[in-house]
């Protein structure tokens, strides 16, 4: 169920060098299936109003008995996730989710996320054929339209893809990237999932602009750079979290201020590329939102380091060190 763009993009990405390609490496899919797997999950997470259904009520029971599961982390769902997004129906899926692996997220019982992952699959089937012929039609027509704008807009001009990695040290990608747009879903409404063999960005268009889509395509391409260079440890993100890690055991009153600064140099970043390359008067996602707010007097040190370095007025490496720096002494100055 797949886009016949998706194939076509895949089948140019595979076989041709990262090189030599004139579109960024990067693949952007949807299905019936991984749309309706994800609207539950908004449903549960009070993101959307459950659509006309028969049946509907037993998936969101059985989606609710897994999640319970999940003490509140909602990443736990990864294995579910990457494991639907290779599915276009739910022929054979119980018997997969059964044995699958769990997240590092995960801390529960590995056993019993197995039989409930595929309690919930059971529970998708007698509603995917309605699903189809009742609300598939309408979704995939603005599923298909957000694809095409995300192939012609990020794909096929890969300048800013490329920038952004080498802007934050990540290397080019050997390896394809891809992103599954869904009506909606969980929060926080973007993320990316791995296994050993697939990274996945699911991003939402519920809610979203153009702008806005740009900035968070950009944003989920930099966490599959980053699960790519967890073995490299060069890019600045990966750079400051392993850095900062000791100072966050350390320090727990400190903690919270240092826990997610890797993380708000990719929000950023991101809305820099998207001003850069798409739209000028863009606003940061961390400014529209209160997720700045939230980063405490972390971010205006952040800002500060990062938008010199946007600047050209010091190197990634200083703009490393001085994060690592001033953000410790910020936490020692809070732990006291």
């Amino acid at each position: 169920m797949n886009s016949t763009l998706s194939a076509l993009a895949l089948a140019a990405a595979l076989c041709a060098p990262v090189s030599a390609q004139d579109r960024a490496p990067i693949v952007v899919e949807h299905s019936a299936l991984n749309d309706l797997h994800h609207h539950i999950r908004a449903v549960l997470h009070d993101r959307a109003d459950a659509i006309d259904l028969p049946g509907i009520d037993q998936a969101l029971a059985r989606a609710e008995d897994l999640e319970g599961l999940m003490a509140g982390e909602s990443l736990a769902w990864a294995p579910v996730d990457i494991i639907i997004s290779g599915f276009d129906s739910t022929e054979g899926l119980d018997e997969l989710l059964a044995q699958t692996w769990t997240s590092r997220r995960f801390r529960g019982d590995k056993a019993e996320f197995q039989r409930r992952a595929a309690e919930y699959a059971r529970a998708l089937a007698p509603i995917e054929d309605a699903f189809l012929e009742r609300h598939w039609p309408g979704r995939r027509a603005e599923l298909e339209r957000w694809c095409e704008w995300i192939d012609e807009t990020i794909v096929a001009q890969p300048e800013a893809f490329y920038w952004h990695a080498e802007r934050l040290g990540y290397a080019r990608p050997e390896q394809v990237l891809t992103i599954v747009v869904v009506t909606e879903t969980g929060w926080p409404g973007g993320f990316t999932n791995a296994s050993r063999d697939k990274r996945a960005s699911f991003v939402q268009i519920t809610g979203e602009t153009e702008s806005s889509m740009y900035e968070l395509c950009i944003h989920e391409m930099t966490h599959s750079l980053d699960i790519l260079d967890r073995g490299e440890k060069r890019a600045a993100p990966t750079r400051i979290r392993n850095e900062l890690r000791g100072v966050v055991a350390d320090n727990r009153r400190g903690a919270q201020l240092l826990r997610n600064a890797w993380h708000t140099v990719y929000f950023i970043q991101s809305a820099m590329t998207t001003r850069r390359f798409f739209d000028e008067t863009h606003v940061d996602y961390g400014l529209t939102t209160d997720l700045y707010e939230r980063s405490g007097p972390a971010y205006p040190i952040q800002r500060r380091i990062w938008d010199a370095y946007n600047n050209d007025e010091i190197s990634l490496d200083d703009a490393v060190e001085q994060t690592i720096t001033q953000l410790s002494a910020l936490a020692a100055e809070t732990g006291e």
